[in-house]
Order: structure tokens, then C-alpha cells, then sequence
């Protein structure tokens, strides 16, 4: 999976508009970060299913590149951009978990916005991480950073002029709307000041340190709930918890937190839906090597140590002496079996794998040529390396 310089380039300006949305600029990971993203994400089945946090400070820090300022030319803010998925070069591409606008939604959106987002003071040199949890169309993106609220609501509302936003007041914080929830206006897509690819209006609340997004109402005042402890948050949940904290342990850039375990009935099926294989051949190739015992949640995660980049696989079970187990059965998997769809040794892909477990928590830490891509792809392509019972 190559990632050709045209789509590169591509993915800048996704990003860039991202962060003009918003949820794209320079953030960091010091310990807790994760745990205070996960504080204001609400406690929801849908959460549960998909947290994707980036963290650009740590990212910057650790892959050493600067921000360029504020009123950087376009060219420096596109390399910016390309840097921080290209690592020496464009042969090794940085894959990140987050990469949701903020503004319009959509990662497509251009270069144009970048004077808005100057405006509205929460460009990229103003974010510290970004994340989106959720599945749509009840799904929200949330920024951490360092904003000026009455300037970005301000700015916000003068754009919006010839349509103004709906206007109402929750727990203190001012929320501005466009169009009804999810309202499909495909004559407004990514139009101007706050429509999604679908013409869907966004919900927006600005504050010092968050800025929200979501495309429902109900949606963004449970954020809102949750951060004054109405409603309990993903950091409320032990196991979600538990991978916070390892991730902020190995400092990791980029991270994707799930209840979606690669269960075997669930992955049989998975695969038969997305493949060309038959039942029969699906069955052969699940059969090859051990499968783990059963876990509760995942977190994935790329971070750097003395070695390069690695990639972590958290597994979070029902108690020790399960995580304990399966520390050799992960172990085995990488060693014995294959990748299903990249026909090839896990060993190919991961050259190299350290397994750990300490309580509840197993982590494994996976080196390998491409990491940078590979620690995040396996898993998006329902390769069942961490088959469980």
C-alpha cells in the first residue's frame, strides 16, 4: 500500500483544511493527554465503537518539526503538512487516526479557508490535539488547544452573514447551528461557513481550551454534559482508561481506541463480506495457529523510542491472568501465521515484537519497514492478527 507524491500532496491539503476545520494543526502527548481527551468524550455505545486522537505536540517533538507561523506562506504550511506524514522521505508515510475537519467536516476542503481559519484564531499553531469519536452520522470532532472563543464565534457569525447561524445557550456555552440535524443540502456542500460534504450544517461551541464540533444538536450538548459531569465520559470507563494511560506512557502521535474486538464469528463474517474467498478457503486460512483468548477493548497506537517508530497493539481483559495468557498466544500469531489479505508472515510485516502484560493490560510493542503505515492498516482491513475466541 504506496502512497504516490500526487496523493500525498493530497493528504495536505485534507490535512490543511482539516485544520482549517480545525482538527488538523500541532498538538502534543505528555502524560495524560489521552486521559483528558477521553474526559470530555461522552460514555455512549457509539463512542465506545471509535476514538481516533492525534496529538501534534508529541508528534512534533518526536519526529522534530517545527510549526511554521502564523502568517506563514501556503508552501511552508504544505510542507508542514506533507512532514508530518513523510518520514525520510516519501518512501515511509506517517498514517494518523484523526483526520476529520473541523470547519466544513471533510477533508477535502481547500487552501481558500486558510484565511478563516487565520481569522478565527484556531489555526494549527493553536492545537494541541485533535480527535473524533463515534460513527456518523452521530459522530463529533473536538479540538484541545489554546483558543480565543469570542474571537472565533465572532469571526464565525460575520461569515455567515447571508445565513446566519441559529443561536442558543446550553450549561453557559453558546452553540451555533446551521440547518437541521443531519439535513442533507447537497446545494450547500461544503459551502460557506460550516457545511459538510452533504450539505450538513454543523453545531459548533468554542471555549478556551476545546472546540467542538458535531452534526446533531443533541450530540454536542452531551459533550457539553459531560464536561461538567451530567453525563459520564470514555475516561469513566476502566478499560478505555487503562489504554489512555499506556498510550501516554510511550508517548504515542497518533492513537485509535475501539470496543470492536476481532472476535472469530464476527471476523469470518467480515471477511467474507469484504473478500473474493470462499467460505471454505476463510475457514482454512482461521484455522492456521492459535487464537487469543477472549478481550475487551483495543487501543492501537504509533509512538518512537531509540529504535525508530513502533507500533502498539493494547489489549484490555476481563482480568491478569487472561492478559498473561495471551501474551504468548500474540506471540505465536506473529510468528506462525499470516497476514490474510497481504499473503506474507506477520514476521514480513512486523520484524520485530516485544509482548508484555501487567494486570489487566497486555501491550505489544511491533516494529517493522513500514510501521508508519502498518500499525493503523491491519486493522481497518479486518486482518484477524489478534483472533480471538
Amino acid at each position: 500500500m504506496t502512497i504516490s507524491r500526487g496523493l500525498l500532496l493530497a493528504v495536505s491539503t485534507i490535512f490543511l483544511a482539516s485544520l482549517v476545520s480545525t482538527l488538523i494543526s500541532c498538538a502534543g502527548s505528555s502524560p495524560g493527554v489521552f486521559e483528558q481527551i477521553l474526559s470530555v468524550i461522552p460514555d455512549t455505545e457509539s463512542n465506545r465503537a471509535m476514538v481516533a486522537i492525534n496529538d501534534y505536540v508529541q508528534m512534533q517533538k518526536q519526529l522534530k518539526i517545527d510549526a511554521p507561523r502564523k502568517d506563514a506562506a501556503p508552501d511552508e504550511q504544505f510542507t508542514f503538512i506533507k512532514d508530518l506524514y513523510s518520514l525520510d522521505g516519501l518512501e515511509k508515510t506517517l498514517t494518523l487516526a484523526a483526520t476529520i475537519g473541523f470547519i466544513n467536516n471533510n477533508s477535502s476542503y481547500l487552501l481558500n479557508s486558510l484565511e478563516s481559519m487565520r481569522n478565527m484564531e484556531i489555526g494549527y499553531w493553536l492545537i494541541d490535539q485533535e480527535a473524533s469519536a463515534g460513527w456518523p452520522p452521530i459522530n463529533m470532532s473536538i479540538i484541545k488547544g489554546r483558543f480565543n472563543p469570542e474571537k472565533s464565534q465572532q469571526t464565525l457569525v460575520e461569515s455567515a452573514k447571508d445565513d446566519p447561524p441559529n443561536i442558543e445557550t446550553y450549561n453557559e456555552n453558546t452553540i451555533y447551528s446551521w440547518g437541521g440535524d443531519n439535513e442533507i443540502n447537497l446545494g450547500k456542500r461544503l459551502g460557506p461557513p460550516a457545511y459538510d460534504m452533504l450539505g450538513r450544517g454543523g453545531r459548533f461551541v468554542f471555549q478556551k481550551d476545546f472546540a467542538i464540533r458535531t452534526n446533531q444538536t443533541s450530540i454536542i450538548k452531551q459533550v457539553l454534559d459531560t464536561q461538567q459531569g451530567k453525563q459520564n465520559s470514555l475516561a469513566e470507563v476502566s478499560e478505555f482508561s487503562l489504554i489512555a494511560k499506556e498510550l501516554s506512557s510511550h508517548g504515542a502521535m497518533s492513537a485509535y481506541l475501539t470496543n470492536q474486538t476481532q472476535s472469530f464469528e464476527i471476523t469470518r463474517d467480515l471477511l467474507a463480506a469484504s473478500s473474493q474467498n470462499k467460505t471454505e478457503d476463510i475457514d482454512k486460512y482461521l484455522a492456521q495457529g492459535p487464537i487469543l483468548l477472549p478481550y475487551q477493548t483495543i487501543g492501537l497506537g504509533i509512538a518512537k523510542d531509540e529504535k525508530g517508530l513502533y507500533g502498539l497493539i493494547i489489549l484490555v481483559h476481563v482480568d491478569a491472568q487472561t492478559a498473561a495468557q495471551n501474551v504468548g498466544l500474540l506471540q505465536q500469531r506473529i510468528d506462525q501465521t499470516s497476514s490474510f489479505f497481504a499473503n506474507v508472515k506477520w514476521t514480513s510485516i512486523f520484524s520485530n515484537s516485544s509482548i508484555i502484560s501487567q494486570g489487566r493490560v497486555l501491550t505489544a510493542k511491533l516494529y517493522g519497514p513500514d510501521i508508519g503505515r502498518n500499525w493503523l492498516a491491519w486493522y481497518f482491513n479486518h486482518d484477524p492478527l489478534i483472533l480471538h475466541e
